[in-house]
């Protein structure tokens, strides 16, 4: 079974942040050109102020870093409708919000943590589910990671707000 159905195909009225936020970043952890089926051509990424758009020039900004090895930890997601004035958000997107721990071992081999804050747009597709529109990351160097990152310890999740 593909893991990226699970997320993209997800029922609309039963939507699960914590669900997407748990499958986005086990795929882009450990194989990142899986999240190609959450993007489309009209999908707009901003990594650290760099602005990008459409699924290949995503695609490879995800999988280019300078790091050998990452992981995140998830410290919270909220989660809220992004339709304006709906009154029911089963058929519209969401906006989600998720902060968290980027671990990583650098090119020198040291381990290094920093905070991060991860912003995402999701809209309805035609085919059912969710896909990423628009997708903001942005990481904190001036704070001291709240939790630390290990190897082999999944994501956490400390705080949910949905409505």
């Amino acid at each position: 079974m593909d893991p990226i159905n699970e997320v993209v195909k997800h029922d609309r009225q039963n939507m699960d942040p914590i669900e997407f936020v748990k499958q986005y970043y086990k795929m882009l952890d450990e194989k990142p050109a899986y999240l190609e089926n959450m993007y489309r051509e009209g999908s707009r990424l901003t990594f650290e102020g760099e602005r990008i758009k459409g699924k290949e020039g995503i695609l490879a900004k995800l999988i280019c870093h300078p790091f050998t090895r990452y992981q995140h930890s998830i410290n919270s997601v909220d989660c809220h409708p992004s339709d304006a004035g709906a009154s029911d958000a089963a058929g519209g997107g969401r906006i989600v919000l998720v902060t968290g721990v980027l671990g990583f071992d650098r090119l020198d081999g040291e381990r290094q943590a920093l905070n991060f804050t991860q912003t995402f747009q999701l809209m309805p597709s035609p085919e059912g589910g969710f896909y990423i529109l628009n997708d903001i990351f942005r990481v904190d160097e001036t704070t001291t990671p709240q939790s630390q990152v290990m190897e082999g310890v999944p994501a956490r999740v400390a705080t949910v707000i949905h409505t």
